[in-house]
């Protein structure tokens, strides 16, 4: 009487019980060195599957894996050079899916084939198409990424952000402006603020930078002033500067005026720091 793993015949193996009865459809079963492992036998024949299977797992077709000893393939396999995850019940994994490996949760995304991918996708959730750069290793990029020499900014669920983002926290946040292609905006941008379009000013970094900025705009370089919400002001401002209020002019390109200036046919003297010092009216032209 056969008992145990048998091999027959063309090299099929089967599996028989104490009582010598052939086994059939999903068993835990010992192998060898290899303990507890699942297998599944075909449900007719009773010979040990491998590789790929579609079989009906509580009501429906999934995907699994057998490898060459015939024991169901769990977490991460590489396969024909692509990587795969099966879950603990040995489903294989598509989409997006959220892993989690020690304390650390990431996202990844595999194809409807269960191969990992990698580089920038794009993702439709509940009607919504989302983009998300996923790395080399498959994990999806979350927070800054510099990426052919551009910087982006990926939420912590690996979305990549546009428009208006805060970023960092308590009094390190900044503010930062990202394009409808997720690339991080620097320099003097024009941008439409509560329905108005309005210029801001992004450093090197892409920090959005408020009050007073020494700048080099068309090769020249001036005095700007950005209110706290970041807008350039142009024309007569009044802003408190060694401890009382002055008035300060800027042009439309929101230079910060000095010198003789005539504005609005009033001869205007503002000294090197910009404060108005005088206003005088200009005399007609004679006809």
């Amino acid at each position: 009487m056969l008992t145990g793993w048998q091999t027959i015949d063309d090299g099929a193996q089967f599996y028989f019980d104490s009582a010598g009865i052939m086994q059939k459809g999903w068993q835990k079963l010992d192998k060898g060195d290899v303990k507890g492992k699942w297998y599944y036998l075909d449900p007719d024949s009773g010979v040990m599957l491998t590789g790929f299977q579609k079989l009906l797992y509580k009501g429906a077709t999934r995907t699994f894996y057998f490898d060459s000893t015939g024991a169901m393939a769990t977490e991460w396999k590489k396969l024909s050079g692509s990587w795969y995850y099966f879950n603990s019940a040995g489903i294989m994994q598509t989409g997006l899916q959220i892993l989690t490996s020690g304390s650390t949760s990431r996202y990844y995304y595999f194809s409807d084939a269960g191969k990992m991918l990698t580089g920038w996708r794009q993702i439709e959730s509940n009607g919504v198409v989302k983009r998300y750069y996923f790395n080399a290793n498959g994990a999806a990029a979350i927070g800054w990424k510099s990426l052919d020499g551009t910087w982006y900014y990926f939420n912590t669920e690996g979305v990549m952000q546009t428009g208006w983002q805060k970023v960092g926290s308590g009094t390190s946040a900044k503010w930062y402006f990202f394009d409808t292609e997720g690339k991080m905006l620097t320099g003097f941008q024009k941008i439409v603020y509560g329905g108005v379009e309005k210029t801001f000013y992004f450093n090197a970094n892409g920090a959005m930078q408020t009050g007073w900025q020494k700048l080099t705009l068309n090769g020249r370089t001036s005095w700007f002033r950005f209110a706290s919400n970041g807008t350039m002001l142009t024309g007569w401002q009044t802003i408190a500067y060694n401890g009382k209020n002055e008035k300060f002019f800027f042009t439309p390109e929101g230079r910060m005026v000095t010198g003789v200036v005539t504005i609005n046919d009033m001869k205007c003297t503002f000294d090197s720091n910009g404060v108005l010092k005088s206003q005088v009216a200009v005399a007609p032209k004679a006809a």
